[in-house]
C-alpha cells in the first residue's frame, strides 16, 4: 500500500511504474511530468532512504530531494 501525496513541485520527473523494486532518480526538467500507474505492494528506493512496503511520500517546492 502507497500514498502519493503530489504537490506542485519545482520541475521535476516522476515515472512511477509497478515494480517489485524500483529505484528513483529525480533529477531536474522543464515540466513537471507524473505517470502514475496503479501500484500494488511494492518496494521503492528512493535515493538514501531505506526501502518499505509502506511508502508515504510528501512532496513539497521547498523540500529538496536527498
Amino acid at each position: 500500500m502507497s500514498t502519493f501525496n503530489l504537490q506542485p513541485l519545482q520541475p521535476s520527473t516522476f515515472n512511477l511504474q509497478h515494480s517489485t523494486s524500483s529505484t528513483f532518480n529525480l533529477q531536474p526538467c522543464q515540466l513537471s511530468t507524473f505517470n502514475i500507474q496503479p501500484l500494488q505492494h511494492s518496494t521503492f528506493n528512493l535515493v538514501n532512504l531505506q526501502p518499505s512496503t509502506l511508502s508515504t511520500f510528501n512532496l513539497q517546492p521547498d523540500q529538496p530531494s536527498t
